[in-house]
């Protein structure tokens, strides 16, 4: 367990990575519907087809790359978020924050337990958002952000489960193509939403921790502790 006299710290830090991780996030997800939409304009990218287009093998080519890329981008975010989000409520436990509010381990836990994925994690940000602004000399900001980012967020989530299972049916994700077009069409188009709302998650996202992190990084430089 850490040494509680190394508390409070500053989420600043933390956030500096995971800001560059979210505008990559959206400048990936932007790439990632280019290929779909493709797709959609110019028909199922067999390898016959992508031996006579050279466009078409590029755009194949690097959308793999970039899905990887993603995949990499995706995975630090994650830990990113929990470490700060672990970090922001853990400080308003330390600087002893009105109100009540779930632990900092749980505020964590949430984030991957089904069923209460969907709402408990936003339920912890909401409580780090007033323990923060409740301490915090300066005029909170407007908790506009915090909705959105968690709504769209949600939904990318969803469509992204719906567009693979659907491509799964379909045959798309077979060696020999698609079975079935009209699903598999469907699965690219509920992939392109997905990209969509995760750009918009990411940006939402930016809006709701910034002004916590910068909130908590003023009380922090300005309070004293033994």
């Amino acid at each position: 367990m850490a040494d509680e006299k190394t508390w409070p710290r500053s989420p600043k830090p933390m956030w500096s990575v995971l800001r560059v991780l979210l505008v990559l996030a959206i400048v990936i997800q932007l790439a990632l519907i280019i290929a779909p939409a493709y797709e959609l304009w110019r028909g199922f990218l067999t390898e016959e087809i992508m031996a006579e287009d050279l466009t078409a093998l590029a755009i194949a080519l690097a959308g793999g790359v970039v899905a990887l890329v993603w995949l990499a981008v995706f995975v630090l975010a994650v830990v990113c978020t929990c470490r700060i989000t672990f970090r922001m409520m853990k400080n308003l436990d330390v600087l002893e924050a009105p109100g009540e509010r779930m632990s900092p381990t749980m505020a964590v836990v949430w984030y991957f337990i089904p069923i209460a994925s969907l709402f408990l994690p936003y339920r912890g940000f909401k409580q780090i958002w007033r323990g923060t602004f409740e301490l915090s000399e300066s005029i909170p900001a407007s908790d506009g952000a915090v909705g959105p980012w968690w709504l769209f967020w949600i939904l990318s989530n969803i469509t992204s489960t719906l567009s693979f299972r659907l491509a799964m049916e379909s045959g798309g994700m077979s060696e020999y193509g698609p079975i079935n077009f009209e699903l598999y069409n469907m699965s690219l188009w509920i992939g392109i939403a997905s990209s969509a709302l995760g750009v918009l998650a990411c940006w939402f996202m930016l809006g709701a921790f910034g002004p916590v992190v910068r909130a908590q990084e003023d009380i922090i430089r300005t309070r004293t502790f033994d």
